[in-house]
């Protein structure tokens, strides 16, 4: 798994590398995007964490842990779209948005919660591969206050990422296939999500042209 894992990030970090970062619309569109998914992220561990059975304790109070750790984090997101001159009302949630986290309450529901896996480490390792290069292509245009979110992960989830690991080793043989699958899946799935977020910004900036 950690060799496909690899190549997975690698792909990741050259699509984000071509993201247009130090485009406001774009970046704006970003970080409003970036809130309605991460919205999900604890509601998505507490769904999971209530499928796991009573016996595996430890796993469970792991899930609750994660929990504390992600709560509020679309509110940094949501802060930084402020900051850049932004409002939420200005920015209806992108369908390439939705495809990118819905499928994993379905994977939760009727696969196997211990495949949210995947998706956890999709994202805790596109943070520790392409974060901070995000977060420096930000600060040298964009406002500070306005790149809390990636400051923030650029920070903790190297500790994430190993954890995340650490959970996947002491799965069966059947989930750590599930979690594989949907690794894989999440970060072609947050390609799309960046293609759809600057197809958005280009028909704004284009429909400025036009007006």
């Amino acid at each position: 798994m950690k060799k496909n894992f690899e190549n997975q990030m690698n792909r990741l970090q050259k699509r984000s590398s071509l993201f247009a970062w130090e485009n406001s619309k774009a970046y704006s569109e970003f970080l409003a995007q970036t809130y309605y998914y991460v919205s999900h992220s604890t509601r998505l561990l507490c769904a999971s964490a209530a499928k796991i059975p009573v016996a595996n304790e430890k796993l469970h109070r792991r899930f609750v842990t994660h929990m504390s750790e992600e709560k509020s984090h679309h509110l940094l997101a949501l802060n930084d779209l402020k900051a850049i001159g932004g409002c939420i009302e200005d920015h209806p949630e992108l369908p390439g948005t939705r495809m990118f986290y819905e499928s994993q309450y379905y994977k939760i529901d009727y696969q196997d919660p211990m495949a949210l896996m995947g998706y956890i480490l999709a994202l805790e390792g596109l943070a520790v591969y392409s974060g901070e290069l995000i977060y420096n292509r930000v600060l040298k245009t964009h406002n500070p206050k306005s790149a809390t979110f990636l400051k923030v992960h650029v920070g903790e989830d190297p500790d994430h990422l190993e954890k995340a690991f650490a959970v996947v080793s002491d799965l069966s043989s059947f989930q750590k296939v599930l979690v594989e699958i949907n690794m894989v899946q999440s970060c072609e799935a947050y390609s799309v999500f960046l293609d759809s977020i600057e197809n958005c910004a280009a028909q704004a900036l284009d429909l400025k042209r036009v007006a």
